[in-house]
């Protein structure tokens, strides 16, 4: 069983999950509070289970890029735990969960996180197979610098804010549902059950946008 944990935004979400089932998950926007509502939200879903920390195999973080101090937290008690525990930590790239939880389409997509000061993050991808791979490279944008190199046809899917929204929309660029826009541990956990594990938790390094 895999402990999957993003709290690379002010989104946070937990996950426990199988290579075939989701057992149990929860996501929560937090004012800023991730040190205060991460550990006990992890405890609270173990019991809930009926699990303990020593009946997990695995853990899978969200690396980043997203908040110096939400990546760091998250990063910092997923490591903490896989050499506490002696079990194997994934690292997955905030964007690829995004990616994972958007529905298959020929159309590329850009997955977007905010990144405070009116900025985002956001990278595309392109629909292989059965996964959506990532295409090019992470940018620091802006709504208005981004929308305009989006290629014809893009799916813009991830943290929208209401700016961003408006600008898509006047530029007729097909926005998933709200539903859809949430990132979910779940998704994570389901793309680090095909990652490779790193070789050693401890030596696994954020990734920053500056």
């Amino acid at each position: 069983m895999l402990l999957a944990i993003d709290t690379a935004t002010h989104v946070l979400s937990i996950a426990l999950a199988t290579e075939t089932h989701v057992i149990a998950e929860t996501t929560w926007k937090t004012n800023n509070q991730h040190s205060v509502e991460l550990a006990p939200a992890i405890e609270r879903l173990l019991q809930q289970t009926g699990s303990t920390p020593h009946n997990l195999s695995a853990l899978a973080v969200a690396q980043g890029p997203g908040s110096f101090t939400g990546v760091r937290i998250g990063l910092g008690l997923a490591k903490g735990m896989a050499l506490a525990l002696s079990i194997p930590l994934i690292p997955v790239q905030t964007l690829d969960t995004i990616a994972e939880g958007t529905p298959p389409s020929p159309q590329p997509l850009t997955a977007v996180i905010q990144a405070g000061r009116s900025r985002i993050i956001a990278a595309p991808y392109r629909h292989q197979g059965e996964q959506w791979i990532q295409s090019g490279e992470l940018v620091l944008t802006t709504w208005e610098d981004l929308i305009p190199q989006l290629p014809v046809g893009t799916i813009c899917n991830g943290e929208l804010d209401a700016h961003g929204l408006e600008l898509l929309q006047a530029h007729r660029i097909q926005v998933m549902p709200l539903g859809w826009q949430i990132r979910r541990a779940g998704f994570l956990a389901q793309v680090a059950w095909r990652r490779p594990a790193a070789p050693d938790p401890a030596l696994v390094m954020p990734i920053y946008m500056k």
